[in-house]
């Protein structure tokens, strides 16, 4: 095993040595029968790769890995057991120890212990989240063979960010239960056996598009050609959704139109825009790609208990206490956060004895994301955003899936709304636009600020 290594290398010795920093960090998560995957994966991956390929895998605390020996019969690439602090050097592929939950920040990995008393251990979820976070859109995350859900949640984060989602064909997985419940968030780029795997994400990585550190496509001063191409993509986007997209920031807009420009293994701009007009399925594609559709019960924890703490009891015991409340969720996606403040405001009412009604307007500018929320129906990795008490009171078990309970689903009403074009909800006690506002361009932000202004002006509104 000549290429297993153990590497704890502090920054100076980094400089000293001349590392070279990885273009891109690829996160894997495995876990049952994922060393035959990592072996597949890894030993049609090409060798010439600047990347870094960090490997999470399900291992018992009692298992001592030979995971290291078993790789590097497949490959060149040197390997690395992971230590605590060590700096991500391009191609070379790092594995994680047993025990253990890793973040990575700033090109670094960081371990600590698991706690023992917490089942189950989100590792994947745990990692992607902070390469999400850390790498922004030159994360990729893989998802393996494996049971249970583990990476699903890691996913939306990593897709929230920019980052490339690529799953294992699940009829080449030894278990499937892990790719499929990736693949069933909608979100993946590309599904791929393990052996296609390699040369699908050099390709992608190496390409124009996605190797510079700015976007290519540039429709604010770049070349009039791509501003022409662009305001036809827009068009044909707008007459699917009615949502004008020019409103939403270049870079946001740019990295992800190029992305699909090289899944689909296309080299420009003009020959994506002929694929959109030959192909409706790519059209809808792009549309909820934009759109970043990603969110889940209680995100920002923080962010709810100050909400809990600061708002809830004031709007609920403010005014005359025989009207009802009302509250406006703008861009609420699927729906996780309106369900999530109605059972804040039912537990409160509880707490404080107040039997007040409360209407929750939960609105959003994709209509097919609207009707998603309507059924109230969510996989059930919701078990890991929501406590067991919650789960119980205000969700119902269907199949392998839970569904809110009809008295949380009578608080909320969901509609379809333009928060940049269409006119604001009145008399409103409560406004949260969470996660929506950074995707707009300067010009649509102040329009939406003058409309919660206005609101907060003549309605005394709590914003959230």
């Amino acid at each position: 095993m000549d290429n297993l290594k153990d590497k704890n290398t502090n920054d100076t010795e980094t400089k000293n040595k001349g590392v070279i920093l990885p273009t891109h960090v690829v996160g894997i998560g495995a876990s049952a029968g994922g060393l035959e995957a990592l072996q597949d994966f890894f030993g049609h991956l090409p060798t010439d790769t600047q990347a870094a390929y960090v490997v999470v895998q399900h291992l018992s605390p009692d298992y001592k890995s030979m995971m290291s020996e078993l790789l590097s019969k497949h490959t060149t690439i040197p390997i690395f057991e992971v230590k605590d602090s060590i700096t991500l050097e391009a191609r070379a592929i790092y594995l994680m120890p047993p025990r253990q939950n890793m973040l990575i920040t700033e090109g670094k990995l960081f371990l600590s212990d698991q706690m023992p008393d917490i089942h189950p251990h989100l590792s994947i979820d745990v990692f992607l989240r902070s390469l999400a976070v850390d790498q922004q859109h030159r994360g990729i995350c893989v998802i393996l063979s494996g049971t249970g859900s583990d990476g699903t949640r890691g996913i939306k984060t990593m897709k929230e960010a920019g980052g490339l989602v690529v799953i294992q064909e699940p009829e080449s997985a030894k278990f499937d239960g892990m790719p499929r419940s990736a693949i069933n968030t909608g979100l993946a780029d590309m599904v791929l056996t393990p052996e296609e795997m390699g040369e699908s994400l050099v390709n992608y990585m190496n390409h124009p598009y996605i190797s510079g550190d700015e976007p290519t496509i540039n429709y604010t001063a770049g070349s009039s050609r791509d501003e022409d191409t662009l305001t036809e993509i827009f068009a044909l986007l707008k007459h699917k959704s009615s949502i004008n997209f020019s409103q939403y920031k270049p870079s946001t807009v740019s990295r992800r139109i190029e992305r699909r420009i090289v899944t689909n293994k296309l080299s420009s701009l003009e020959s994506y825009l002929r694929l959109l007009l030959d192909s409706p399925r790519e059209v809808q594609i792009l549309n909820r790609e934009l759109l970043i559709n990603v969110t889940r019960f209680f995100r920002d924890d923080d962010a709810f208990k100050k909400l809990t703490g600061l708002v809830v009891e004031n709007v609920l015991k403010s005014g005359n206490l025989t009207d009802p409340i009302r509250i406006w969720i703008a861009a609420c996606s699927s729906g996780e956060e309106a369900y999530s403040i109605g059972i804040l405001f039912d537990e409160a009412k509880r707490k404080y004895n107040i039997d007040r009604q409360v209407k929750i307007f939960a609105t959003d500018v994709d209509e097919e994301i609207i009707t998603e929320a309507s059924n109230g129906l969510y996989s059930a990795e919701v078990a890991d955003d929501i406590s067991s008490e919650r789960l119980e009171r205000y969700f119902i078990p269907s199949g392998d899936a839970y569904r809110v309970s009809s008295e949380l689903r009578k608080m909320v009403i969901f509609a379809q709304h333009n928060m940049i074009e269409d006119p604001p909800f009145s008399n409103i006690d409560l406004v949260s636009c969470r996660n929506a506002l950074i995707y707009f361009q300067h010009a649509a932000q102040q329009k939406v600020f003058l409309l919660l202004f206005i609101l907060l002006s003549n309605n005394m509104v709590s914003c959230f």
